[in-house]
């Protein structure tokens, strides 16, 4: 949902299109704290459990697939603001 919030920002024909894009940015921050306070207070058990490591034991392969899990909301943001690195996504 978050990406369709930034495309519609992208065709968003009037003049608070800026503000808008700074609260995107704002959500996108507090979403990924949240996650993250989220993923750090959860047992240890679960985490080891999602990553196939030793029981109680979490390795930086979940920080890893934490990261890259938000990194598609980060790139289409980022693409909705500079024409440079959505031509290079977009680019055939």
């Amino acid at each position: 949902m978050y990406i369709f919030i930034l495309l519609s920002i992208r065709s968003y024909p009037f003049t608070p299109a800026p503000v808008i894009f700074v609260l995107a940015i704002s959500l996108i921050v507090v979403l990924g704290a949240a996650v993250g306070n989220g993923c750090q207070d959860a047992p240890r058990v679960t985490l080891s459990r999602l990553t196939d490591t030793k029981e109680g034991e979490v390795s930086p392969e979940f920080w890893l697939q934490f990261v890259s899990a938000g990194a598609l909301p980060v790139l289409t943001l980022l693409a909705a603001q500079f024409r440079a690195i959505r031509r290079v996504i977009y680019s055939p």
